[in-house]
């Protein structure tokens, strides 16, 4: 588990009254989530993209952010025998 998500994650940033997209997250977790190849990657610090994305065979999980409106988000996610067998995104 990592808290910021690998680089490249797109995010939506306001500027100038409008969303844009642009990319966050960490080049460095990034180039770890590559070289390693984890089952899956368990993040969160990119409050506004919440989503799943893969880096290479990795599936990575972002909850992302509800402050707003106070909502808890999360993944649940299930594993067994070395392989992701399911998971589901929860708000509340």
């Amino acid at each position: 588990m990592e808290w910021r998500p690998g680089s490249d994650l797109p995010q939506p940033v306001r500027e100038g009254g409008r969303f844009l997209t642009t990319a966050g997250g960490s080049q460095s977790v990034r180039d770890a989530i590559k070289a390693q190849q984890p089952l899956v990657g368990l993040h969160g610090h990119i409050h506004e993209s919440g989503g799943r994305f893969r880096i290479g065979r990795t599936q990575a999980f972002n909850p992302g952010s509800e402050y707003v409106q106070g909502a808890l988000q999360g993944w649940i996610v299930a594993i067994q025998g070395g392989r992701l067998r399911g998971y589901q995104h929860t708000s509340g």
